[in-house]
């Protein structure tokens, strides 16, 4: 069966004004809807660009995400390098922390045990020195990583070998242009040491 013409025209018969006003009909229709979708124009454009929006947010922070993950997994790595080669080398890492396993929690090596020492203990030291200092310095840079929680666990690790080392001490003191985190550790070092003085003055009185 032939499929039959529902055109304006064959609705409408063969008379040619009839067709012509159904025919004008039919184009004021497609324009009004061509204006409401011109209308709708813009705020589509601005749903598109606010998904891209929020799509490029949500890879900022997986980024930034990634980035102090990676930087914190940085520090954990330089840190256990170094606790093994306190490990190994257990005479060259008395310089830096005191014996707290020792009978009186002290035996620690000074800046004159050192300069006693042979040439090849002083360079060893000294090397050691460096990669403490720059194992320091990294990890400083990147306190906005961390957590305020676990970068106190890691300033205070910092400073309390800075505290009890003072070949340590001595070398930022002469390696200073070379990091930002020596004056930030003799600071707080001296607050700590301001803070202590007046405790110990009390309970010597008592």
């Amino acid at each position: 069966m032939a499929r039959p013409d529902i055109s304006p025209l064959a609705a409408n018969g063969s008379d040619p004004a009839v067709a012509i006003a159904v025919s004008a009909s039919w184009m004021a229709r497609a324009v009004r809807k061509g204006k409401q979708l011109s209308g709708l124009a813009p705020l589509v454009a601005t749903v598109i660009a606010l998904a891209a929006l929020m799509t490029s947010l949500a890879q900022l922070r997986q980024s930034r995400q990634t980035l102090k993950e990676q930087s914190i997994a940085d520090v954990m790595h330089q840190s256990s390098q170094i606790l093994m080669w306190a490990a190994e080398d257990p005479e060259a890492y008395a310089y830096f922390e005191r014996d707290i396993f020792s009978r009186e929690g002290r035996d620690q090596r000074t800046l004159e045990d050192l300069a006693r020492a042979d040439r090849k203990t002083r360079m060893r030291v000294q090397v050691a020195c460096e990669t403490i200092a720059d194992f320091f310095e990294a990890t400083y840079d990147q306190r906005q990583s961390f957590s305020p929680h676990d970068w106190y666990g890691w300033w205070t690790y910092m400073l309390d070998v800075y505290d009890e080392s003072p070949v340590l001490r001595e070398y930022f003191r002469r390696r200073g242009p070379w990091y930002d985190i020596g004056p930030a550790l003799e600071t707080a070092s001296r607050v700590m040491a301001a803070r202590r003085t007046p405790q110990r003055i009390a309970v010597r009185a008592d």
